[in-house]
């Protein structure tokens, strides 16, 4: 007989390892990426991303426009001064 302490020591079967393109793996991934009403949350999260991806690109590209509109100003407000001294 083992005692509590030996059986923590012994040693466990190697588990099999799975390559990505395993077809058994997908569908287990597939069967465990679906919520309570059979919604894949892999996509779901797939569309929180592009989402984020977006209105990243949508602030950093209105920043850009906001300088060039100010420098458009700056550059309208020199000409302006230079031409007509007063």
């Amino acid at each position: 007989m083992s005692s509590a302490s030996t059986r923590r020591l012994r040693r466990r079967k190697p588990s099999k390892r799975s390559t990505p393109d395993s077809g058994n793996n997908l569908l287990q991934n597939q069967r465990n990426a679906r919520g309570k009403n059979g919604f894949k949350l892999r996509f779901l999260d797939h569309q929180f991303r592009i989402a984020a991806y977006v209105v990243t690109w949508v602030i950093q590209l209105g920043y850009l426009t906001w300088l060039g509109l100010r420098w458009q100003a700056q550059k309208r407000d020199a000409a302006r001064l230079t031409r007509s001294p007063r």
